[in-house]
C-alpha cells in the first residue's frame, strides 16, 4: 500500500493517515487487512458512524483520539491495489 500511495504522489501526512486508518480497520476485525473485503468496510463504517456523530456533536477530543482516522477512503484505496 505504501508504494502505491507514494507512486500516486500522496503527501506524507496523507500517507500516514491512510496507513493509520487501515491499521485501525484491521485491528477492529482482529484480522490482517488482506483478508478483509467490502462487506467488512460496510460493517466498520456502521460501527464507527455513531462515534463520529458524537465527535461532530460534542467535539470530544478523547473520542477523536480513540478513533484515529476512520475514513473509508484509505481502506478503499488499499482494497483497489
Amino acid at each position: 500500500m505504501l508504494e502505491e500511495l507514494e507512486r500516486r504522489n500522496y503527501a506524507p501526512l496523507t500517507i500516514r493517515a491512510y496507513l493509520r486508518t487501515v491499521e485501525h480497520f484491521a485491528r477492529y476485525f482482529r484480522c490482517p487487512p488482506d483478508r478483509l473485503g467490502t462487506e467488512h468496510i460496510r460493517q466498520y463504517q456502521a460501527a464507527m458512524f455513531p462515534r463520529l456523530e458524537a465527535v461532530a456533536e460534542h467535539g470530544n477530543d478523547q473520542v477523536k483520539s480513540d478513533l484515529g482516522d476512520v475514513g473509508s477512503g484509505a481502506i478503499e484505496a488499499w482494497l483497489m491495489q
